[in-house]
């Protein structure tokens, strides 16, 4: 059988093969100019690592809480905490794990003449307690951090009758400050050394019932070592003391008083005053048309300023107060018909020059209060300087209590979700304004909670508003414990 196709093989013309000897050259060349490419680019970079290699280092100093965790130093292990290593100048990544913590992972730029990192690593589980008065059937009025990472706990026994408690929240231990107080207010000093009271003409202790209508008229101060009261300020004449707050080394107060109610004057007037811790000298720094929040100071660390937070009708604002008298009116908080909660979301730098804090979108622009048609507002961290006027933005994030974290990120306490069942969270606000959460907190927190938060040993004071309108106060442990020192 014959098919229809006839297929002929023909050796290559010498045209052909012409054309084919001069396209392999042509294949021939470019195989050479990529090998020469390569091979300059691989000098190129065995140069840079020689001279990366040759260069001086300079020292990058790691330490941790808790010590003896591991460093890894750009996917290397480098050793243990407390650990200095010399380094390339530039951008590095770190990485520090202990047992029974979370990894903590920084980006560090070292320089000349160096830098150091110092993280604090958070628990794998956070430890939640519900924070209780030491006698049953009294009500907590006022929590407070102190220095050493322990807890002031002001309680009120009946009206006008208070008494301050040291609690330790990683042992439960308990033990009274300042007890038989008579008086509207006790603020306690950071060292939980000093007390002020906010009370009546004649003494704390003296108060009577018929006088309970004139507390207020003096601020008392006392110190644990000494049986009574050391010293008293007493507010221009026709105004009582509305609160205190002591400087961080107890060195000065910021002691707001306001005018005694009545029908005739019903409008509010604040006034701010600087009192030595000796009540020898005060001095008046400004009047506001509006209440501050007791309990919402927050100082810088230098104790120059302090940031609080004033209400009237149903705005919210924060405020900044520097010693020498000025004045910033630094944004609008979310509105609400009541005082919010005491705690002013601020965090301090630790050079007492910035601050963070945490405000709605509508930056200045008072928020009505929320209804079924209103949706929330949207929530950001704006940085603020003590000598610039206006605050900076730095990415959308609502947290209750904003921090630096040790690589310069920012760090804060917010709620993972929206609902009423939504839990604490641990969040950072890196570049490019993403959101990651690093630790959820077994504990609920209300949309309005509030918090004070002490970086230095990773612990917290919740507090949630409850349905009833009562304050709930919590203890977050955050930081992981030495106790795993040596550990592998």
């Amino acid at each position: 059988m014959e098919f229809p196709i006839e297929v002929v093989f023909e050796p290559p013309s010498r045209s052909e093969l012409r054309a084919w000897l001069r396209l392999r050259r042509v294949w021939v060349v470019c195989v050479l100019v990529l090998l020469a490419v390569g091979i300059a680019a691989g000098l190129a970079e065995l140069g840079r690592a020689d001279a990366l290699a040759s260069a001086p280092g300079v020292p990058l100093r790691i330490a941790s809480h808790p010590s003896n965790a591991r460093v890894w130093v750009d996917n290397r292990e480098r050793g243990r905490t407390p650990l200095e290593l010399s380094l390339a100048p530039g951008h590095h990544s770190a990485a520090i794990r202990a047992p029974g913590a979370h990894d903590g992972n920084y980006e560090v730029d070292v320089g000349m003449p160096g830098a150091s990192l110092d993280a604090n690593l958070f628990r794998a589980q956070p430890v939640v307690a519900r924070i209780r008065p030491a006698l049953p059937g009294a009500t907590l009025d006022d929590v407070r951090l102190l220095d050493d990472g322990e807890l002031a706990l002001t309680a009120m026994l009946a009206p006008g009758q208070l008494e301050t408690w040291r609690l330790d929240p990683s042992t439960g231990a308990i033990e009274p400050i300042f007890t038989e107080i008579t008086a509207a207010r006790v603020a306690v000093a950071n060292d939980g050394t000093y007390a002020a009271y906010v009370g009546g003409d004649i003494g704390p202790r003296a108060l009577t019932a018929d006088q309970q209508a004139t507390s207020g008229a003096v601020l008392w101060l006392q110190s644990t070592a000494s049986s009574g009261t050391y010293a008293g300020w007493r507010p221009p004449p026709g105004e009582v003391v509305l609160d205190a707050s002591w400087s961080p080394r107890a060195e000065a107060l910021l002691v707001v008083t306001g005018r005694r109610a009545s029908s005739a004057d019903p409008a509010p007037l604040t006034r701010l005053w600087w009192v030595d811790h000796t009540a020898d000298a005060a001095r008046e720094l400004r009047s506001l048309p509006s209440v501050v929040v007791p309990g919402s100071e927050s100082w810088s660390p230098d104790g120059q300023h302090v940031a609080f937070v004033v209400h009237a009708g149903a705005l919210n604002a924060l405020c900044l107060m520097s010693a020498d008298g000025s004045f910033r009116y630094l944004a609008d908080l979310e509105a609400s018909s009541g005082p919010p909660l005491p705690y002013a979301p601020v965090g301090w730098a630790s050079d007492s020059q910035h601050l963070l804090f945490s405000a709605p979108e509508q930056f200045r622009a008072p928020p009505a209060p929320s209804t079924w048609f209103q949706t929330t507002p949207v929530h950001v961290v704006f940085e603020a300087s003590v000598s610039e006027s206006l605050p900076t933005p730095v990415g959308a994030a609502q947290f209750a209590v904003p921090g630096w974290a040790p690589d310069g990120r920012i760090v804060g306490l917010g709620r993972a979700g929206s609902g009423d069942d939504a839990k604490l969270a641990v969040e950072v606000l890196s570049s490019g304004n993403r959101l990651d959460r690093i630790l959820d907190v077994p504990l609920n927190a209300t949309r309005n909670f509030a918090a004070e938060w002490d970086s230095a040993h990773s612990r917290a004071v919740v507090a949630n508003r409850t349905s009833l309108g009562s304050i709930e106060y919590w203890s977050v442990l955050l930081g992981a414990d030495d106790t795993s020192e040596g550990a592998p």
